[in-house]
């Protein structure tokens, strides 16, 4: 018997125990990447991938052909580095502030809260934003009752992206904040007594210890 049969088995329970997994994985990880190939077709969904008309590079001819492409593209890579950036910022200081909370049970409470909107679809979101941000949602109101006029902040190209930027954030800040906070409870303990001792306040604490620590990790 061969080294790699006797290898194989030796080890097939390995095998059997990854072949399921890996079956998933080609299934919905590599299965639906045959849908790409729509974007050289005329696309439609009656007749399926098979049967749609082959035109190349129509669509990317006809996509560099717009006069807003540049807008657009901007407008895009605005509010993904917007959401990156404000999002990190946003999740680091609400772990910070988790951190320093002292009753256990009101920091779990404040834990659960911040969490609970990563759980809710985008579907749901988006209605409940739409019925707040209209001309006539509740936010609108609310400004109208202090004699305000209604802002269409879901039609104001100012406006419109930071909506995105901030319900983005939101929604996953608890979630992130999780993660961060898990790395500042993995600190060291002695650091900050240490740091106590020599008369370091917590905001020195956090920016000379916290921060750097974390950096590390």
């Amino acid at each position: 018997m061969g080294e790699k049969k006797r290898r194989f088995v030796k080890q097939w329970p390995l095998f059997v125990m990854i072949a399921f997994p890996a079956l998933l994985l080609f299934i919905y990880s590599y299965g639906p990447m045959f849908g790409l190939v729509m974007v050289f077709q005329r696309f439609e969904p009656a007749r399926g991938f098979l049967r749609s008309t082959w035109i190349g590079l129509g669509n990317f001819k006809r996509v560099f052909a717009m006069p807003d492409l540049w807008q657009i593209t901007f407008n895009s890579f605005f509010i993904a580095v917007m959401k990156i950036l404000l999002g990190t910022i946003a999740a680091i200081l609400a772990a910070i502030l988790l951190n320093e909370l002292t009753g256990t049970f009101f920091k779990r409470t404040v834990q659960t809260i911040i969490y609970a909107p990563y759980f809710l679809s985008w579907v749901i979101l988006g209605g409940v934003f739409r019925e707040l941000l209209s001309r006539d949602g509740l936010l609108n109101l609310g400004l109208g009752f202090f004699g305000s006029e209604p802002v269409n902040f879901l039609g104001t190209p100012g406006i419109f992206p930071w909506v995105l930027i901030s319900t983005e954030i939101w929604q996953m800040t608890g979630f992130n904040a999780i993660i961060y906070l898990a790395a500042i409870i993995g600190i060291d303990p002695t650091l900050y007594e240490a740091a106590a001792i020599d008369g370091a306040g917590r905001v020195k604490q956090i920016t000379k210890i916290m921060l750097p620590c974390y950096r590390k990790h």
